[in-house]
């Protein structure tokens, strides 16, 4: 057996905690890279060591193959075809004590859940527990040992430095959403068009310095084109593998791409899950998604760490995915989205982002210095009262000690208002009666209101102005 690390031994305890808690089906619920196979061939290996049968269940057959190369004495079988065998022995699985299902979102597996008997445990490993419908309908309980903050802050992720890519011939309110996700044909004409993945390919001889990469396409024509674009254009060799490829040609390709130093590998989809290739240095996204798990899978290929040579990714998103899904190193409550998926599926993710001057990189809004190149950032009232306070504001906050309310200036003021916790209508007062009625209409049109409402606001104050003035006052 392989040597796990503290938070992989942690997984297995907590698993058998839930187990003997008597949850039969248990989500492991671990970021891409952390090394989940390695987890459930470990828990495999204990228990076919005891005389239990186990099944290991894939959706692909790289999956299979990795699980097989872990070498954990049970069976290892595709869904398919472990659902074909099921039809023609519905009691196929009696005698079964655990069943492991790598990547248990996926919705083929649901078939294995509705049949499998009741007093058969079952392991859904996963690194995004999102799916439909819920699998707090098929499992009980969810183990998350640790987090891709952590994994990163600890060492065994590669950071991540993102960035927004733009292409003026996007358009992205013209793709069409179709049960959850943007449909292929939509996406095909936004990004397969050459005005369009051309920009893509400048985009890397300018600044991708010849580093390896993987790029994933909307679909198999998309990505066939952009392969062509990056071999006019690059010196890089460059790989292109999809699904209707015959196997040994997408094995040598995909072997070809591993074993060189600055390869581009061209995908549309295949090397989303059980794809590991750890001096990946940039993760092109180039196609927009509504999949929460999808952008993770993607951006992950280039989480894994190399000692000594790399602790460090780009990701480019040409999708907008960034805005729309979130930073794929964010923090999510993963329980919380096991418990009550519905409550927070329509809130995870979204943030308000800018990009970094100095080095273009895409940072929170409510940042006050810019991670990666250091550079400061002057902070707008809007940021400081829609977004949310750092360190920095609440040491900025001693220093107001002593200063007279209508004294302060607009961002000294708003970091007060938002230290105490008051409505954004309280700055809009003080500016009111303190009479700087050109700054308080200054942030009014930087919020985008219209003269009607400024001047609702004005004669509202201007009614209420002795009892508000009071209330005011006492902040």
């Amino acid at each position: 057996m392989k040597t796990l690390r503290p938070y992989q031994e942690s997984a297995i305890q907590n698993i058998a905690l839930s187990f003997s808690k008597l949850n039969k089906r248990v989500i492991l619920c671990m970021p891409t890279g952390a090394g989940k196979s390695l987890v459930f061939s470990q828990i495999a290996t204990l228990t076919a060591a005891k005389g239990n049968n186990v099944v290991i269940i894939t959706h692909r057959i790289e999956l299979k193959t990795q699980a097989e190369s872990y070498g954990s004495n049970c069976t290892v079988i595709m869904v398919e075809t472990l659902n074909n065998r099921i039809k023609q022995n519905p009691d196929l699985l009696k005698g079964v004590h655990l069943i492991i299902i790598d990547e248990c979102h996926i919705g083929n597996f649901k078939k294995i859940l509705d049949v499998a008997p009741s007093e058969v445990h079952i392991i859904g490993c996963t690194a995004t527990p999102l799916a439909k419908p819920p699998l707090n309908k098929y499992y009980s309980d969810i183990v998350e040992p640790i987090d891709i903050a952590e994994l990163i802050a600890t060492g065994y992720l590669a950071k991540p430095k993102s960035y927004q890519k733009k292409i003026k011939g996007i358009d992205f309110d013209s793709l069409v959403i179709k049960s959850g996700e943007f449909t292929p044909e939509s996406l095909g004409k936004q990004f397969n068009q050459i005005r369009n993945f051309g920009g893509v390919v400048q985009d890397y001889i300018e600044k991708g310095g010849g580093r390896k990469a993987i790029v994933f396409c909307c679909s198999i024509e998309h990505s066939e084109n952009v392969a062509a674009e990056f071999k006019n254009n690059v010196l890089n060799p460059v790989y292109y593998i999809h699904s209707k490829q015959a196997k040994q040609d997408r094995t040598e390709s995909i072997a070809a791409f591993l074993s060189s130093h600055d390869g581009i590998l061209i995908n549309c989809g295949i090397a989303t899950t059980g794809f590991d290739c750890p001096d990946i240095k940039i993760v092109i996204v180039n196609r927009a998604t509504l999949s929460l798990p999808l952008w993770m899978q993607m951006c992950g290929r280039g989480s894994r760490v190399v000692p000594l040579v790399k602790t460090e990714f780009e990701i480019w998103d040409y999708g907008d995915n960034i805005a729309r899904l979130g930073h794929w190193e964010q923090r999510i409550n993963w329980r919380q989205v096991f418990q009550e998926p519905e409550k927070v599926r329509k809130s995870i993710g979204m943030q308000s982002l800018k990009e970094c001057d100095g080095c273009g990189a895409r940072i929170q809004t409510s940042a006050r210095f810019c991670e990666y190149c250091g550079a400061t950032f002057q902070v707008s009232v809007k940021d400081i009262l829609e977004g949310e306070l750092t360190e920095v504001d609440y040491r900025d906050i001693k220093l107001l000690n002593g200063r007279k309310l209508f004294s302060l200036s607009c961002l000294e003021l708003a970091q007060l208002v938002k230290y105490k916790k008051q409505k954004k209508v309280y700055f809009e007062m003080v500016l009111f009666f303190a009479g700087r009625t050109i700054e308080l209409e200054q942030y009014w049109r930087d919020k985008e209101y219209k003269y009607g409402y400024q001047k609702r606001r004005l004669d509202f104050f201007g009614t209420f102005e002795k009892g508000l003035r009071d209330y005011v006052v006492k902040l």
